[in-house]
């Protein structure tokens, strides 16, 4: 299957962050790890985010923790 627009921004925020702009890389992953997203997507965003950005990301993990969806937390 084709992989989706999500998906190849996913890559190429993981590919960013091995190659030392993780900054970069954190504002993608910060725009996809938003409710409206499916879950996988989000879940791979919120995993990069706290890769790249570990103490700024921790509302917004502290945020999916929380979130009623079984699947997010």
């Amino acid at each position: 299957s084709v992989p989706s627009a999500k998906d190849a921004l996913l890559r190429c925020a993981d590919t960013m962050a091995t190659e030392g702009a993780a900054s970069a890389a954190a504002e993608i992953y910060r725009t996809l790890a938003v409710d409206s997203e499916p879950i996988a997507v989000r879940r791979a965003a919120l995993v990069g985010l706290a890769k790249t950005q570990s103490d700024e990301a921790l509302p917004v993990l502290m945020e999916a923790m929380s979130s009623p969806d079984v699947a997010v937390r």
